[in-house]
């Protein structure tokens, strides 16, 4: 963290950054498998497939009948995931001090765009984005860059990549704040990353939203020293 400087703006994952939606997705994936005959993933399984986003995840599981699987997945979510939604500790306030700060901020998604678009509504905090992009709005979802410069050519001022961080919590987040040459924040929720840390560097590794709160109070705090 040495050196970063404090940002132009800040960009979030959504699921597993700034909510809790696990729940919802696993059962929607559950439900899928169980319909295709096969038994619901282990934790494991489950935590290594949810990195990718779903039009790159179902061809992969389920070939030809991919559109098949990705029908009922959506069915399923389309029912439950507002239920399931929870606001992880330290999100809001987080989004309400760079509101204060006026550090922009915008959410990147592999979720599909409609969904997390009623999610951010149901919270009532839509005010705290100038851009909301989930699963299929840029030509390529993560890890790839451009769902992140996307969002960044469409914000009401330029923001150079280099002065934007991305808070994220998957290695989808952070080769996509890679590639699009981003300073990463990878948020752990308590559980061991360091093999994304050592692949990653991140600059800045914390548990939750309530870290990322207290490092930007630092930042404003030596601000309002100086002056």
């Amino acid at each position: 963290m040495e050196g970063l400087k404090k940002p132009a703006a800040v960009l979030f994952d959504w699921d597993g950054t700034l909510v809790d939606t696990l729940e919802g997705i696993r059962a929607a994936h559950d439900h899928v498998r169980v319909s295709f005959g096969q038994k619901p993933w282990t934790d494991a399984e489950f935590h290594e497939h949810i990195v990718w986003s779903a039009r790159d995840l179902f061809p992969r599981l389920y070939g030809d009948q991919w559109e098949k699987a990705h029908e009922l997945f959506y069915g399923h979510v389309k029912e439950n995931h507002l239920r399931h939604l929870k606001p992880l500790p330290g999100a809001r306030d987080l989004l309400q001090l760079l509101r204060s700060l006026n550090i922009p901020a915008a959410v990147v998604s592999n979720k599909k765009h409609e969904y997390i678009l009623k999610e951010v509504e149901h919270l009532g905090w839509q005010d705290f984005f100038f851009h909301v992009v989930g699963a299929g709005v840029a030509a390529r979802d993560k890890p790839a860059a451009d769902p992140i410069l996307w969002a960044l050519e469409r914000a009401a001022q330029p923001f150079p990549p280099a002065t934007v961080w991305f808070v994220g919590d998957t290695e989808a987040d952070l080769k996509a704040a890679a590639a699009a040459g981003c300073p990463s924040i990878l948020l752990t929720h308590g559980a061991d990353r360091q093999a994304l840390v050592n692949a990653f560097a991140p600059v800045i590794v914390e548990r939750d939203c309530r870290a990322i709160v207290n490092i930007l109070m630092k930042y404003e705090n030596i601000h309002n020293k100086a002056c």
